[in-house]
C-alpha cells in the first residue's frame, strides 16, 4: 500500500466514523480528526511515516476505542515498518560508500535521508558535513546526468528491459569514478540472468526432444546460479516427471555383458556383430551407439593395422629376393600410412639403396595400376578410407587415369556426405573440388553414370562446372 493510498484510507476511515451524541465529544473527535488528517499531509510531504505514527499512537493512547483507528495503524505501522528497513539499508550503503571514499556516491545517498525525516536524518546531514568540510579530494566525481542515467538503468533493469539496462550501465561502468562499482553489480546480474536464460532455452529444448535427463541436468545448473530463475521449478518438475514416466514405460535395459566380453578379448567384428544386433531392438539406447562407434573405430584399425602388415610383410619378402623396386612401392605405400615411422623408413632406405646398386627399375605404371584398382575395389566394399590412401597416392604420382581417381575421391566424400544426411557442408565442398580435379585432369573424361548413384552424378556436374 502506497503512503499516498494510506493517507486518503486515514481520511475514509476517520471521517466516516460515527461521532458521538455529546457537543464536546463531537469537538474532541473532530481536532483528533484534523490532527490525524495533518499527520498524514505532513508524512506525504515528507517522505517518511513517522510524524503520521506519533500522531495516530498519541490519538490511541488518549481513546484506544477510537472508530476506525485499530486497523488503519496496522496498515501504516507495516507500511512505517518497511519505509523504516529501506531507509536503514540506504544509510548503511552511504556509510559504507563515505567509507571507501566513493564520495559522490555517499554525498547522493545521504542528501536523500537528509532530505526527508526518517531515524537517520540527523546522522547523514553530519555525514554531509563531514564531506562539505573535507572537499572530496580524491574520489571521481559523477555528474547529476550520471545520477539520473544510473536511476533509469536501474528501472530498466527491474522491468527486466535489459536490452536497454546493460548499455546505460556499461557506459557508467566505462567512465569509472564512485558510480562504476554499482554498475559492474548490475552488469554482473544480467550476464547471469543472460546465461541462466541460455540454460534454460537449452534444457527447454531438451525436454522438447524427450532428453529428460538432458534436460533436467541443464535445469540443476541454473538452479545451482540462478534458483529464482522464472519458471525454473516448475520445469525441473516437468523434466523430473517425464524421466520418471519414461524410465517406467522402457523395455528392460538388455544385456551389454556378452558384447563387452568379445571386445575386451579383441575380438572387435564379433563384438561390433552383437552391438548392431542390439540396435535393431533398441535404436534409440544411448550406451548401445556409443560400443557400435567403438566397435566400428577398432574394426577401422584393425583392418588398417592389417593393410600395412600386409604391405611390410611383401615389401620385406621382396628385398630378400632383391626385388628392389617392387620393395620401394610397398615401403613408400606403408610409409603413406604411419609418415612417423621410422622402421619403415629405414627399410625404404635400403630398397631405395638396393634399386640404385643394382640400376633396377621398377614398373610403374603397373604400381600404378594396383593402386587404382585397390582404391576403387576399397570404394565399392565401403571402405572409404582404404580406398582413400590408395587413390590420393595414385593421384599424387600422376598416372594415366588420375581423373577417374579423383572422380572417385570426390565419390567417396559426396557419399558420406549423402550418408550423413546432407549436413555437413564441408563434405560436399570437398566432393565438388575433387570432381573439378577430375574435370581439370581430363576434359575428355566420362564419369562411370552406372556404377554410382545418380546424386553423385549430379554432383560430379555441378562440380566439374565450376558451379
Amino acid at each position: 500500500m502506497t503512503r499516498l493510498a494510506i493517507c486518503s484510507a486515514v481520511v475514509l476511515v476517520l471521517a466516516s466514523a460515527p461521532l458521538f451524541s455529546q457537543e464536546p465529544d463531537r469537538r474532541k473527535w473532530d481536532a483528533d480528526f484534523r490532527l490525524a488528517q495533518n499527520a498524514c499531509k505532513a508524512a506525504v510531504d515528507s517522505g517518511s511515516l513517522g510524524v503520521a505514527m506519533s500522531q495516530l499512537n498519541g490519538i490511541a493512547a488518549r481513546d484506544p476505542n477510537y472508530p476506525g483507528l485499530k486497523p488503519l495503524l496496522e496498515r501504516c505501522s507495516q507500511e512505517y515498518t518497511r519505509q523504516k528497513s529501506q531507509d536503514d539499508l540506504l544509510f548503511a550503503e552511504a556509510k559504507a560508500a563515505y567509507e571507501q571514499r566513493r564520495v559522490e556516491e555517499a554525498k547522493f545517498k545521504f542528501q536523500n535521508l537528509a532530505s526527508r525525516n526518517t531515524d537517520h536524518t540527523a546522522a547523514a546531514k553530519n555525514y554531509l558535513s563531514l564531506i562539505v568540510s573535507a572537499g572530496s579530494a580524491g574520489a571521481s566525481a559523477a555528474s547529476q546526468q550520471d545520477y539520473d542515467n544510473l536511476e533509469q538503468a536501474k528501472r530498466y533493469f527491474k522491468a527486466n528491459s535489459y536490452d536497454k539496462a546493460k548499455p546505460m550501465f556499461d557506459v557508467l561502468l566505462g567512465k569509472g569514478g564512485t558510480l562504476a562499482a554499482e554498475a559492474k553489480k548490475y552488469l554482473d546480474q544480467i550476464e547471469l540472468h543472460n546465461s541462466s536464460a541460455a540454460l534454460m532455452q537449452a534444457g527447454i529444448t531438451a525436454l522438447r526432444q524427450r532428453r529428460y535427463q538432458d534436460a533436467l541436468d541443464t535445469f540443476m545448473k541454473v538452479r545451482q546460479q540462478d534458483p529464482d530463475y522464472p519458471g525454473l521449478a516448475s520445469n525441473i518438475s516437468q523434466a523430473q516427471a517425464a524421466g520418471a514416466k519414461a524410465a517406467a514405460s522402457a523395455p528392460a535395459a538388455p544385456n551389454l555383458q556378452r558384447g563387452k566380453t568379445l571386445f575386451e578379448e579383441k575380438d572387435y567384428a564379433g563384438a561390433l556383430k552383437f552391438f548392431r544386433d542390439l540396435q535393431t531392438s533398441s535404436p534409440d539406447s544411448a550406451e548401445i551407439q556409443g560400443w557400435v562407434r567403438k566397435a566400428e573405430a577398432a574394426v577401422e584399425e584393425e583392418q588398417r593395422a592389417a593393410r600395412l602388415g600386409k604391405l611390410l610383410n611383401e615389401g620385406r619378402g621382396f628385398l630378400r629376393r632383391k626385388e628392389y623396386a617392387q620393395a620401394e612401392n610397398r615401403f613408400r605405400r606403408a610409409l603413406a600410412m604411419e609418415p612417423d615411422d621410422e622402421d619403415i623408413r629405414k627399410l625404404l632406405n635400403q630398397a631405395v639403396a638396393g634399386v640404385k646398386e643394382t640400376g633396377q627399375a621398377e614398373d610403374r605404371s603397373a604400381i600404378q595400376a594396383a593402386l587404382l584398382d585397390e582404391g576403387i575395389r576399397a570404394f565399392y566394399k565401403g571402405d572409404f578410407r582404404r580406398a582413400g590412401e590408395a587413390l590420393e597416392q595414385y593421384a599424387a604420382e600422376r598416372g594415366r587415369h588420375s581423373a577417374l581417381a579423383y572422380f572417385y575421391l570426390g565419390a567417396i566424400a559426396g557419399t558420406e556426405y549423402f550418408l550423413g544426411g546432407e549436413k555437413d557442408s564441408k563434405k560436399a565442398a570437398r566432393a565438388e573440388a575433387l570432381f573439378a580435379e577430375s574435370r581439370k585432369a581430363s576434359s575428355q573424361f566420362q564419369p562411370p553414370r552406372d556404377w554410382v548413384s545418380p546424386k553423385i552424378i549430379t554432383m560430379y556436374q555441378k562440380g566439374a562446372a565450376g558451379r
